[in-house]
């Protein structure tokens, strides 16, 4: 029997402002709760359209059944200001998926300018 159990957000909290094309590196805590072990043919598959620049699957890392493992995909933010996440998911071999959905979830906003400082008597 496969199984996954989201533990934590390692980074990018939920929530994080970034700015356009703005490189995401989202990781996740999860742990095998299943009693197979992840090995070659099990994937993290994307299972939303979303907006986000990045892989729709990417090789799950090897965990015996019972251990912690983190799961980590790089992202680029769209150039599009607005609200995205993006959900993703254990797959087996055979194409079934399983586990808790993890996602990220971000907010892109224009790059912050500076506002000038008063010059000094003036």
């Amino acid at each position: 029997m496969d199984g996954a159990q989201f533990l934590e957000d390692l980074s990018v909290p939920d929530g994080s402002e970034v700015t356009p094309g703005a490189q995401i590196d989202k990781r996740w805590s999860v742990e095998n709760i299943g009693t197979c072990d992840w090995g070659p043919g099990y994937r993290l598959v994307r299972v939303s359209a979303d907006g986000l620049v990045g892989p729709d699957e990417i090789a799950l890392y090897p965990a015996r059944a019972g251990t912690r493992a983190m799961w980590q995909v790089v992202f680029t933010a769209p150039d599009s200001l607005g609200e995205f996440i993006s959900e993703w998911q254990a797959q087996a071999p055979d194409g079934t998926r399983f586990g808790d959905e993890v996602f990220v979830y971000v907010i892109v906003e224009p790059a912050m300018t500076p506002t000038p400082s008063p010059l000094p008597g003036g």
